[in-house]
Protein backbone atom coordinates (compact mmCIF):
# COMPACT_ATOMS: atom_id res chain seq x y z
CA UNK A 1 0.00 0.00 0.00
CA UNK A 2 2.83 2.54 0.59
CA UNK A 3 4.00 2.19 -2.78
CA UNK A 4 0.65 2.88 -4.00
CA UNK A 5 0.71 6.48 -2.07
CA UNK A 6 4.04 7.21 -3.10
CA UNK A 7 3.10 6.94 -6.39
CA UNK A 8 -0.44 8.49 -6.05
CA UNK A 9 1.32 11.64 -4.35
CA UNK A 10 4.89 11.57 -7.06
CA UNK A 11 1.88 12.46 -10.04
CA UNK A 12 -0.16 14.59 -7.82
CA UNK A 13 1.06 17.53 -9.25
CA UNK A 14 1.85 16.22 -12.85
CA UNK A 15 -1.78 14.96 -12.76
CA UNK A 16 -3.07 17.39 -15.36
CA UNK A 17 -0.07 17.21 -18.05
CA UNK A 18 -1.33 14.66 -20.02
CA UNK A 19 -5.54 12.80 -19.74
CA UNK A 20 -2.63 9.73 -20.09
CA UNK A 21 -1.09 10.77 -16.52
CA UNK A 22 -4.52 11.77 -14.91
CA UNK A 23 -6.17 8.36 -15.78
CA UNK A 24 -3.45 6.98 -13.74
CA UNK A 25 -3.00 9.39 -11.26
CA UNK A 26 -7.41 8.59 -11.25
CA UNK A 27 -6.96 5.10 -10.63
CA UNK A 28 -3.81 5.14 -7.84
CA UNK A 29 -6.22 7.53 -5.72
CA UNK A 30 -9.21 4.81 -6.18
CA UNK A 31 -6.81 1.68 -5.20
CA UNK A 32 -4.94 3.87 -2.43
CA UNK A 33 -8.68 4.93 -1.11
CA UNK A 34 -9.80 0.91 -1.37
CA UNK A 35 -6.81 -0.09 0.29
CA UNK A 36 -7.47 1.57 2.99
CA UNK A 37 -11.00 0.67 3.78
CA UNK A 38 -9.60 -2.69 3.77
CA UNK A 39 -7.01 -1.81 6.33
CA UNK A 40 -9.34 0.16 8.57
CA UNK A 41 -11.89 -3.62 7.73
CA UNK A 42 -9.06 -5.86 8.78
CA UNK A 43 -7.97 -3.57 11.97
CA UNK A 44 -11.51 -3.66 13.06
CA UNK A 45 -12.03 -7.26 12.90
CA UNK A 46 -9.27 -7.76 14.26
CA UNK A 47 -9.50 -5.78 17.51
CA UNK A 48 -13.39 -7.08 17.99
CA UNK A 49 -12.28 -11.14 17.16
CA UNK A 50 -9.28 -11.33 19.73
CA UNK A 51 -9.81 -8.89 22.35
CA UNK A 52 -11.67 -8.28 25.74
CA UNK A 53 -14.85 -5.96 25.59
CA UNK A 54 -12.56 -3.83 27.69
CA UNK A 55 -9.79 -3.49 24.91
CA UNK A 56 -12.69 -3.27 22.57
CA UNK A 57 -14.35 -0.07 24.09
CA UNK A 58 -10.51 1.74 24.27
CA UNK A 59 -10.30 1.36 20.66
CA UNK A 60 -13.69 2.45 20.49
CA UNK A 61 -13.42 5.59 22.25
CA UNK A 62 -10.16 6.30 20.66
CA UNK A 63 -11.78 6.45 17.54
CA UNK A 64 -14.48 8.74 18.62
CA UNK A 65 -12.01 10.97 19.83
CA UNK A 66 -14.39 13.42 22.37
CA UNK A 67 -13.41 16.73 21.89
CA UNK A 68 -13.49 19.47 24.41
CA UNK A 69 -16.95 21.39 25.18
CA UNK A 70 -17.53 24.65 26.77
CA UNK A 71 -20.29 25.31 30.02
CA UNK A 72 -22.57 28.03 29.22
CA UNK A 73 -24.28 27.82 32.25
CA UNK A 74 -23.31 29.15 35.78
CA UNK A 75 -20.89 26.61 37.46
CA UNK A 76 -22.36 27.82 41.28
CA UNK A 77 -25.95 27.31 40.03
CA UNK A 78 -24.97 23.92 38.74
CA UNK A 79 -23.44 23.24 41.95
CA UNK A 80 -26.68 23.68 43.91
CA UNK A 81 -28.52 21.59 41.17
CA UNK A 82 -25.91 18.56 41.39
CA UNK A 83 -25.86 18.91 45.19
CA UNK A 84 -30.10 19.08 45.64
CA UNK A 85 -30.49 15.98 43.46
CA UNK A 86 -31.44 13.96 46.24
CA UNK A 87 -34.37 16.19 47.33
CA UNK A 88 -35.81 16.75 43.67
CA UNK A 89 -36.34 13.10 43.39
CA UNK A 90 -37.08 12.03 47.09
CA UNK A 91 -39.18 15.60 47.75
CA UNK A 92 -37.01 15.66 51.11
CA UNK A 93 -33.50 15.58 52.04
CA UNK A 94 -32.38 12.12 52.77
CA UNK A 95 -32.18 11.17 56.35
CA UNK A 96 -29.58 10.13 58.36
CA UNK A 97 -29.65 6.60 59.84
CA UNK A 98 -27.03 5.76 62.43
CA UNK A 99 -24.96 2.96 61.57
CA UNK A 100 -25.47 -0.59 62.95
CA UNK A 101 -22.90 -2.79 64.33
CA UNK A 102 -22.12 -5.69 62.13
CA UNK A 103 -23.09 -8.90 63.07
CA UNK A 104 -21.09 -10.82 59.87
CA UNK A 105 -18.02 -12.37 60.46
CA UNK A 106 -16.07 -10.32 57.67
CA UNK A 107 -13.08 -7.54 58.83
CA UNK A 108 -11.47 -5.44 57.06
CA UNK A 109 -7.00 -6.92 57.49
CA UNK A 110 -4.33 -4.59 57.31
CA UNK A 111 -2.65 -3.96 53.61
CA UNK A 112 1.17 -4.22 52.21
CA UNK A 113 3.20 -3.03 50.21
CA UNK A 114 3.49 -5.25 47.47
CA UNK A 115 -0.85 -4.86 47.00
CA UNK A 116 -0.04 -1.11 47.51
CA UNK A 117 2.34 -1.39 44.52
CA UNK A 118 0.59 -2.79 42.32
CA UNK A 119 -3.18 -1.11 42.53
CA UNK A 120 -0.83 1.76 41.90
CA UNK A 121 0.20 0.48 38.74
CA UNK A 122 -2.51 -0.22 37.44
CA UNK A 123 -4.36 3.28 37.94
CA UNK A 124 -4.29 5.24 34.69
CA UNK A 125 -1.84 7.54 33.73
CA UNK A 126 -4.38 9.49 30.98
CA UNK A 127 -6.52 9.49 34.99
CA UNK A 128 -8.34 12.98 35.28
CA UNK A 129 -6.81 14.72 39.10
CA UNK A 130 -8.87 15.37 41.72
CA UNK A 131 -9.20 18.39 43.86
CA UNK A 132 -5.47 17.75 45.39
CA UNK A 133 -4.33 18.39 41.38
CA UNK A 134 -1.65 15.60 41.94
CA UNK A 135 -1.57 13.30 39.13
CA UNK A 136 -1.00 9.79 38.59
CA UNK A 137 1.55 10.01 36.45
CA UNK A 138 3.64 11.67 39.73
CA UNK A 139 2.74 8.62 41.85
CA UNK A 140 3.44 5.47 39.42
CA UNK A 141 6.99 6.34 39.22
CA UNK A 142 7.49 6.22 42.30
CA UNK A 143 5.70 3.24 43.46
CA UNK A 144 8.72 1.65 45.52
CA UNK A 145 9.32 4.74 47.27
CA UNK A 146 5.60 5.50 48.29
CA UNK A 147 3.75 2.71 48.67
CA UNK A 148 5.44 1.80 52.13
CA UNK A 149 4.28 5.26 53.52
CA UNK A 150 0.66 4.59 51.51
CA UNK A 151 0.49 1.14 53.35
CA UNK A 152 0.59 2.49 56.53
CA UNK A 153 -1.55 5.24 56.39
CA UNK A 154 -4.19 3.07 55.10
CA UNK A 155 -3.55 0.81 57.62
CA UNK A 156 -3.80 2.90 60.76
CA UNK A 157 -7.25 4.05 58.91
CA UNK A 158 -8.08 0.66 58.95
CA UNK A 159 -7.09 -0.16 62.36
CA UNK A 160 -9.32 3.13 63.60
CA UNK A 161 -12.03 2.17 61.13
CA UNK A 162 -11.60 5.80 60.07
CA UNK A 163 -12.21 6.83 56.18
CA UNK A 164 -10.18 10.34 56.35
CA UNK A 165 -12.88 13.46 55.36
CA UNK A 166 -10.04 15.00 52.32
CA UNK A 167 -10.62 11.72 50.92
CA UNK A 168 -14.21 12.32 50.10
CA UNK A 169 -13.52 14.91 48.49
CA UNK A 170 -14.02 14.62 45.02
CA UNK A 171 -13.81 17.52 41.86
CA UNK A 172 -17.27 17.20 39.99
CA UNK A 173 -17.45 17.57 36.32
CA UNK A 174 -20.65 18.56 34.35
CA UNK A 175 -20.29 16.42 31.45
CA UNK A 176 -23.31 17.10 28.67
CA UNK A 177 -25.80 14.51 28.11
CA UNK A 178 -26.52 16.09 24.84
CA UNK A 179 -24.88 18.50 22.43
CA UNK A 180 -26.33 21.72 23.26
CA UNK A 181 -27.13 21.44 26.85
CA UNK A 182 -30.47 24.05 27.37
CA UNK A 183 -31.41 23.55 30.86
CA UNK A 184 -28.95 22.05 34.33
CA UNK A 185 -31.00 19.12 33.97
CA UNK A 186 -28.88 18.67 30.64
CA UNK A 187 -25.59 17.41 32.29
CA UNK A 188 -24.67 14.79 34.63
CA UNK A 189 -22.04 15.04 37.54
CA UNK A 190 -19.13 12.73 37.01
CA UNK A 191 -16.72 12.87 40.50
CA UNK A 192 -13.50 12.78 39.98
CA UNK A 193 -11.81 11.17 43.22
CA UNK A 194 -7.97 11.88 44.77
CA UNK A 195 -5.26 9.26 44.16
CA UNK A 196 -5.18 8.42 47.09
CA UNK A 197 -9.02 7.56 48.12
CA UNK A 198 -8.48 5.61 44.41
CA UNK A 199 -5.75 3.62 46.20
CA UNK A 200 -7.64 3.35 49.47
CA UNK A 201 -11.07 2.07 48.01
CA UNK A 202 -9.03 -0.40 45.95
CA UNK A 203 -7.29 -1.93 48.67
CA UNK A 204 -10.83 -2.43 50.91
CA UNK A 205 -12.79 -3.58 47.53
CA UNK A 206 -10.35 -6.28 47.37
CA UNK A 207 -10.90 -7.49 50.12
CA UNK A 208 -14.47 -7.05 50.22
CA UNK A 209 -14.73 -9.07 46.92
CA UNK A 210 -12.44 -11.64 48.01
CA UNK A 211 -14.63 -12.22 51.25
CA UNK A 212 -18.12 -11.94 49.34
CA UNK A 213 -16.44 -15.28 46.83
CA UNK A 214 -14.74 -17.29 49.13
CA UNK A 215 -18.27 -17.28 50.99
CA UNK A 216 -20.05 -17.76 47.74
CA UNK A 217 -22.41 -14.60 48.74
CA UNK A 218 -22.90 -13.70 45.17
CA UNK A 219 -25.95 -15.53 43.33
CA UNK A 220 -25.08 -17.44 39.97
CA UNK A 221 -27.23 -15.22 37.91
CA UNK A 222 -25.30 -11.95 38.88
CA UNK A 223 -23.07 -10.77 36.02
CA UNK A 224 -22.50 -7.15 37.28
CA UNK A 225 -19.28 -6.34 38.94
CA UNK A 226 -17.61 -10.02 38.63
CA UNK A 227 -14.82 -10.76 37.28
CA UNK A 228 -14.49 -13.28 34.67
CA UNK A 229 -18.55 -12.38 33.75
CA UNK A 230 -19.94 -9.55 31.19
CA UNK A 231 -23.27 -9.07 29.33
CA UNK A 232 -22.39 -11.57 27.33
CA UNK A 233 -22.37 -14.22 30.25
CA UNK A 234 -26.17 -12.90 30.66
CA UNK A 235 -27.13 -13.40 27.43
CA UNK A 236 -26.23 -16.67 27.17
CA UNK A 237 -27.62 -17.26 30.60
CA UNK A 238 -31.09 -15.78 29.42
CA UNK A 239 -30.78 -17.68 25.78
CA UNK A 240 -30.64 -20.87 28.05
CA UNK A 241 -33.66 -20.42 29.96
CA UNK A 242 -35.37 -19.75 26.83
CA UNK A 243 -34.54 -22.29 25.27
CA UNK A 244 -35.11 -24.40 28.31
CA UNK A 245 -38.67 -22.77 28.47
CA UNK A 246 -39.59 -23.31 25.16
CA UNK A 247 -38.80 -27.29 25.36
CA UNK A 248 -40.91 -27.57 28.27
CA UNK A 249 -43.42 -26.60 27.00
Amino acid sequence: MTVIIHKKNALYKRRNDSPLLFDTYRTLKKQTAQLIINARQHFIDKILTNNTNKNIWKVINKFLRPQSYKIHHNLSDLNKHFANTAKRVLGHNPTHHPRQPSTGSFKFSPTNTTETSSIILSLHLNAATGHDNIPISFIKPAHNILAPHISNIINTCIQNSYFPNSFKIGRVVPVPKKNTPNSLDDYRPITVLSCMSKIFEKVLANQIHTHINTQSIFPSSLMGGRSGHSTTSALLLIKDACLKSIKSS
